[in-house]
């Protein structure tokens, strides 16, 4: 987490917190307008390179 929050990157989220509770782990991004991460890569099968 602490290398990627200092990596700069126009293609990269800026993550913006990170928090954990017994057994769970949440991540904090900014706010990407075309959907959800999850939805590409365990909904739509293959990305493609143009994406």
């Amino acid at each position: 987490m602490k290398v990627t929050s200092h990596v700069g990157h126009p293609n990269l989220l800026h993550i913006r917190g990170r928090c954990q509770d017994n057994n769970e782990i949440i991540t904090v991004y900014d706010f990407v307008p075309n959907g959800s991460l999850d939805k590409w890569l365990f909904g739509a099968g293959v990305l493609p390179w143009t994406r």
